[in-house]
């Protein structure tokens, strides 16, 4: 089993199947996001081991002496009401057994790591990809705990359990929130694409001289915004195209003399 400073107890358990490669990358992850280590914190308060009920959840009773049962640690015995409960009811984390807890915990780390749902799994040492995603349903009410103004990332990437909105990236053309992934590539630098105006674009970018677009710009025919520039041509008009309804247009045309082309002049 490995050890390495700085790193919870729990952590070499969780990931001690994995590649050194693998490994260096997860203990990259837990050292680089605060956020991680702050979910981390709340799930050690519902741990089986510390979360102690000081009331029967079944009567209600307060007072009352547990005992733990020879089957498993986990379950105690109200001695007011005679039922028997474990330490994890009324948590996210009911009915989670104790040899799934690394699982549960490895779950939680490559939920910040670039991989996708097909290697996920196995990263976090679960059974298979229906395990992952009952873990990744749980752990979601604890986000929920975090402040307001608590960043989920320590910087923007593709992340396998964040959307970019959550990771506050936002539409460059409309500055809409409904940010999706469209490709994954390197992911320190993803394409977006956004679903309002269905512009898409890097994290990262050399050249940025599509934007901004001008609130005046619309399609000529539907008003739309989902707009791409074609190309300048030699009077220096910028030319565009509408994505809802193919239009090609120009924001200021040369007017036409009667006299040039189409019939429309007068001998």
């Amino acid at each position: 089993m490995r050890t390495v400073d700085g790193l919870p107890d729990w952590f070499c358990v969780a990931f001690a199947h994995l590649a050194p490669d693998d490994f260096a990358t997860v203990s990259a992850l837990w050292k680089s996001e605060p956020a991680l280590r702050t979910v981390a914190l709340l799930i050690d308060t519902l741990h089986p081991s510390r979360h102690r009920h000081t009331r029967c959840p079944c009567c209600g009773h307060v007072g009352a002496r547990w005992h733990s049962s020879y089957s498993d640690a986990m379950r105690n015995r109200c001695e007011a009401c005679g039922k028997s409960f474990t330490n994890t009811v009324g948590t996210p984390f009911f009915r989670v057994h104790e040899r799934n807890w690394p699982a549960l915990y490895g779950t939680l780390v490559v939920l910040w790591g670039p991989w996708t749902p097909v290697q996920a799994w196995r990263i976090a040492g679960c059974t298979d990809a229906k395990q992952l995603a009952d873990f990744r349903r749980r752990l979601a009410p604890l986000f929920e705990q975090l402040p307001d103004d608590t960043l989920l990332a320590s910087r923007a990437a593709y992340r396998l359990g964040f959307t970019p909105n959550q990771q506050g990236v936002l539409c460059l053309r409309c500055g809409g929130r409904d940010i999706v992934y469209r490709k994954r590539g390197n992911h320190a630098n993803p394409t977006f694409a956004c679903l309002n105006c269905r512009y898409q674009f890097q994290l990262h970018a050399s050249r940025r001289h599509m934007l901004p677009l001008d609130e005046s710009v619309r399609c000529p025919d539907c008003s739309g915004r989902a707009l791409n520039r074609s190309f300048i041509d030699t009077c220096g008009r910028q030319h565009y195209r509408c994505r809802d309804c193919k239009r090609n247009f120009v924001t200021q045309p040369r007017k036409r003399h009667p006299s040039q082309g189409g019939g429309l002049g007068v001998q």
